[in-house]
């Protein structure tokens, strides 16, 4: 298993984080969610956290845009610090039910995202239309969300993201509330995507298998508080495939490393809460 060193190179280093910590107050005691968290993310490439469940890896993603101010501990984009949420970033939530207007369009709800840019009419609709035809939603404009399955709007969502073009899209387990068919296709549409437009995607998933099929390089958490435990390198071809890849018997060796690496994380967590 080819394990990323400490040290990564900082060539074309997007995204850092340095020593994050976030604790949460309950009564008169402090619970830690995430301790001491560091990494990087170059530009361009696609990274996936996974770890235990309740591990904190929602609270760290927010924390990396400032969703959430962290208790102690820096975010850098392009080495500059980041004090709150920035326009550099995207999140797109795992609700994608309740991050969409319902009494908007699907045109709409993403020309939404575009309003405050300096665009003609004309400029936002051409934007609006390219970023849903890039998700196969070409013909769906004038419907409303409710008319849509769960995985049409999430591709919605995926859409204003792109609309917006930030640098850097993060996504909290986008597709965990679809069946697994739309799963498979969602996913390969975000690879279909991150290739057109070179985004850096940084995407947290409880889903193993899914966060070896995405990722250039996967962030395997401990248990809460959640720190890192490795760093793992998926050296696997690109363009992916649902089926050829997930055959590879290398896909396999890093599932079930990865896996034990969880478990082990788990069970940890179960003794300490006995």
């Amino acid at each position: 298993m080819q394990i990323i060193p400490d040290k990564i190179s900082t060539e074309c280093k997007i995204l850092r984080t340095e020593r994050l910590r976030k604790t949460y107050t309950k009564g008169e005691r402090e619970v830690p969610a995430c301790e001491n968290i560091s990494f990087s993310v170059n530009r361009g490439e696609f990274v996936c956290i996974v770890g235990p469940s309740g591990c904190g890896k929602t609270t760290l993603l927010k924390c990396v845009c400032h969703l959430l101010k962290p208790s102690t501990g820096k975010v850098f984009i392009n080495e500059k610090e980041i004090h709150g949420p920035p326009k550099e970033m995207v999140l797109i939530f795992q609700d994608y039910s309740r991050s969409l207007f319902p009494w908007y369009t699907v045109l709409k709800n993403v020309l939404f995202v575009l309003e405050k840019k300096n665009l003609s009419k004309e400029e936002r609709i051409k934007i609006a239309k390219s970023a849903l035809a890039s998700v196969y939603l070409s013909g769906f404009e004038n419907h409303y969300p409710w008319e849509l399955s769960g995985g049409m709007q999430q591709r919605v969502a995926i859409a204003r993201a792109i609309a917006f073009n930030p640098a850097i899209l993060l996504m909290d387990e986008p597709f965990a509330s679809v069946d697994a068919q739309t799963r498979s296709d969602l996913e390969d549409t975000i690879l279909e995507i991150w290739n057109q437009f070179s985004q850096t995607i940084l995407l947290v998933t409880h889903d193993i298998e899914e966060a070896i099929y995405l990722a250039d390089r996967v962030l395997v958490l401990s248990g809460r508080p959640s720190e890192i435990r490795e760093e793992i390198r998926i050296d696997l071809e690109r363009p992916r495939n649902q089926l050829t890849t997930k055959e590879d018997k290398r896909f396999i060796e890093y599932r079930h490393y990865i896996y034990t690496l969880i478990k082990e994380e788990s069970q940890k967590c179960d003794r300490t809460s006995m």
